[in-house]
């Protein structure tokens, strides 16, 4: 059953001067139209069903106290450090494991309760246990000094090192470079020299043509020993190479399309286009969330797995029908051959190599599953301490990779949008009055 969307006039007549309670109300999706209420100071969402928070959100700068608890927020949204006037923070049992790097800008704030949440060990041991009004104002402060600081000072550590390696790559690239330019001169130096022998050689051919054109008639060339021995040497590509390349080519290229065509029509899905696949939710919201910076949800490989098996099952009903009468020609045409000596000979030979193959297969997924226990079990007892921390850092410099890159992405789209719209005016004013009146937009 789907929550009420609550519209801009109902939340007017909820609101209570600069006071909204929208409480145990059934919310599943938080209502974007509260943004559009700027007397907001105090918002009670508790006890909902919100499991996301819009960007849009951040922009409620004026609000002072603000109550998500017993809601299911997987993160709070990377520019919740706007809301600078907020005092009151209440986020009781979420699922929240960690904070935007922004919460640091959260200066105000007083009063924080994030128990009841899978927080990151050292965020639980610094928030505490929230128990009593002065814990809450004590988790508050060092939530947003103590370990919001240590955060920030492992980004700037990272970006550090992340510079110090760039300047290595450029230095080694000028190296190469170089080293390039060096053995290009060395090689003109050296085709210089060859072009000169092969001149003198040359000449001294010229000089002794005479001598050569006495020799008798009769007498003649030798072939090539090189040519004869490369032609000894050369043989024919068998029909089985051939047959085995052909094959394995198809099945290169059909799986690439495949799995761009199911990937594409994931895409389509996702973005309310195309016709609906069943099964592919889970894995939309996921990517929703790998969009924005944060992680995906712990079942990301199982909501993979389903959704590309769901367009690949839909493939497989689409092509069955036109398959199905050439499987039953050929399995008949297969028994008759079998029937036959030669054939129950071939069948025979199958037979074995399919038992083979089965064979060696098991034998590798065996072996598979026996090392991936053995390094989860490594993992657990040792490599967990050893790498962990490394490991936390790697996932966090990719992070900021990422949301880097988006950053660009949208600057370059809202450029590319704010370019067509203005092209856009300057044919339609091309259109409507001419040259002159194009170039009068542009002047706007």
């Amino acid at each position: 059953m789907s929550s009420h969307k609550y519209s801009l006039t109902e939340l007017k007549n909820l609101q209570e001067d600069d006071e909204l309670d929208l409480s145990a109300s059934g919310i599943q999706e938080f209502p974007n139209a509260i943004v559009q209420l700027p007397r907001l100071t105090k918002l009670d969402l508790s006890s909902n069903a919100i499991t996301f928070l819009p960007e849009s959100f951040c922009k409620m700068t004026k609000l002072i106290r603000l109550d998500f608890g017993s809601c299911q927020l997987h993160h709070l949204p990377d520019g919740i450090g706007l809301l600078t006037s907020l005092q009151h923070l209440n986020l009781y049992n979420n699922q929240i494991e960690d904070l935007p790097l922004s919460f640091a800008n959260l200066k105000s704030l007083k009063w924080l309760d994030l128990k009841k949440n899978p927080l990151n060990s050292k965020l639980a041991a610094i928030a505490g246990n929230c128990g009593t009004d002065a814990e809450c104002k004590q988790a508050a402060k060092q939530v947003v000094d103590v370990y919001m600081g240590e955060q920030k000072k492992a980004i700037d550590s990272l970006k550090a090192q992340e510079a110090k390696h760039k300047a290595k790559v450029q230095k080694a690239q000028e190296e190469e470079r170089m080293k390039k330019n060096q053995e290009k001169k060395e090689k003109a130096a050296a085709k210089k020299e060859k072009d000169a022998k092969q001149q003198r050689e040359t000449v001294n051919a010229a000089s002794h043509k005479n001598n050569h054109s006495q020799q008798p008639k009769s007498q003649k060339k030798e072939p090539h020993p090189k040519k004869n021995e490369q032609k000894k040497t050369e043989q024919p590509r068998g029909f089985f190479r051939k047959l085995f390349g052909f094959v394995w080519s198809c099945v290169f290229y059909l799986t690439i399309v495949v799995a761009t065509s199911s990937t594409v029509a994931i895409a389509l899905d996702c973005k309310g286009l195309g016709s609906p696949i069943p099964g592919t939710a889970p894995l939309c919201k996921d990517l929703t969330l790998m969009a924005t910076g944060n992680k995906p949800s712990a079942a990301f490989v199982k909501n993979t797995r389903a959704a590309y098996g769901s367009v690949l099952q839909g493939y497989h009903n689409q092509v069955k029908p036109h398959v199905a009468p050439v499987q039953a020609a050929v399995s008949k045409k297969w028994k008759q051959f079998a029937k036959s000596d030669v054939g129950g000979k071939v069948e025979k030979i199958a037979m074995n190599i399919h038992a083979w193959i089965v064979d060696k297969w098991v034998k590798i997924q065996r072996f598979v599953q026996q090392t991936w226990n053995n390094v989860a079990a490594w993992w657990k007892k040792n490599g967990q301490k050893q790498f962990g921390p490394a490991l936390e850092g790697f996932v966090l410099g990719v992070k900021m990779v990422f949301q880097v890159v988006a950053d660009a992405l949208r600057s370059v789209g809202a450029l590319l949008v704010h370019f067509f719209a203005r092209a856009k005016t300057f044919f339609v004013a091309f259109a409507d009055g001419g040259f002159n009146a194009a170039m009068n937009t542009l002047n706007h």
